[in-house]
């Protein structure tokens, strides 16, 4: 069990983390508000909302990669910038690699739901991929 307290050490550390490293960390802060910023520029059309959202789902789980790296070097007394943060990425490509197709196996069916449920809520699914293609088309 986790006490209610928990949650405030952890921001306690990653504000500790954003101290020691604030250009890697400012960075990867960056990346993430960037894709939150794509979702937000591409929530007209609710095609295109199911399918960015998928996709900052399945790249998420990459990004953590960095700070966690980050976070595990600094607890180690080892000296770490944005660079040495993407040993993993370099490292432990065939992990990475299993890891991204779960997400995919698990992204892909979900996004296919998603446009079901849509297609059931919303109405024709041929109107529907037009309309999203067209709406790209015009961006």
């Amino acid at each position: 069990s986790v006490p209610a307290s928990r949650p405030f050490v952890w921001i306690a550390r990653g504000w500790e983390d954003l101290q020691r490293h604030r250009v890697a960390s400012l960075a990867y802060g960056l990346l993430v508000a960037a894709l939150g910023a794509l979702i937000l520029r591409l929530s007209v059309h609710p095609y295109v909302i199911a399918a960015t959202v998928c996709g900052f789902l399945l790249v998420g789980p990459l990004l953590a990669f960095g700070p966690c790296e980050l976070s595990r070097r600094t607890e180690r007394g080892e000296r770490v910038d944005f660079g040495g943060s993407l040993a993993p990425l370099r490292h432990r490509r065939r992990a990475i690699a299993a890891f991204s197709l779960t997400l995919l196996a698990i992204g892909a069916p979900w996004l296919l739901l998603s446009w079901l449920l849509l297609e059931a809520m919303l109405g024709s699914w041929s109107a529907g991929r037009i309309a999203a293609i067209w709406w790209l088309a015009n961006r």
